[in-house]
Order: C-alpha cells, then structure tokens, then sequence
C-alpha cells in the first residue's frame, strides 16, 4: 500500500489504513464536520412540535350484580356501589 497523507489533519495511519485520531474531540473538530446541503432522492424530512404527555391506566370493574365503575388505582377487591357485596377483581386479559 503506498504512503497516503491522512484524510484528517492530526490522523494518523492505523494497520488497517484508516485515519486514527488521538486525545478528545475539541472544539476545532466541529468544523471538520461536513455539512449536509441536500437530502438524497426518495428522502422527506417533515419537522413538528414535541411535546410530553402523563398517561395513567384506568380499571374498569364490573359486579356480578351488573354494576360497573372505574378505579384509577390497581386494587384487589372493592364493595359494589350497587348491591354492596365485597368482590375481588380478577383482571382479564383484553386479548383472551
């Protein structure tokens, strides 16, 4: 393989022939970095607004009585606002 000067000014050669650079990136790097002028054929770029959002489970609990409520909380049994039995919640899989 015939002597190349390094692509990047403070690289050195390593065995395989890429350009190595030695210490911590600084700030003059930055300016080493291409900058892209256009996007490639086929590609879209769309920006948006992003923003968070809080996001909480709610259980809905169903009587043998036919009562339904929601509880916000996970619980393992409740009394029926209805028949005033104490019923314990068995959470079912929505995809069974």
């Amino acid at each position: 393989m015939p002597d190349r000067p390094p692509t990047t000014p403070g690289a050195k050669p390593t065995k395989s022939g890429a350009p190595h650079r030695e210490g911590r990136a600084g700030a003059g790097d930055k300016a080493r970095i291409p900058t892209v002028t256009r996007m490639p054929e086929g590609y879209e770029v769309v920006e948006q607004r992003v923003g968070r959002a809080v996001g909480q489970w709610v259980l809905q609990v169903r009587c043998e009585c036919g009562r339904r409520w929601f509880e916000v909380e996970a619980i393992d049994s409740a009394h029926c606002p209805r028949c005033g039995a104490l019923v314990y919640v068995d959470v079912q899989d929505p995809s069974a």
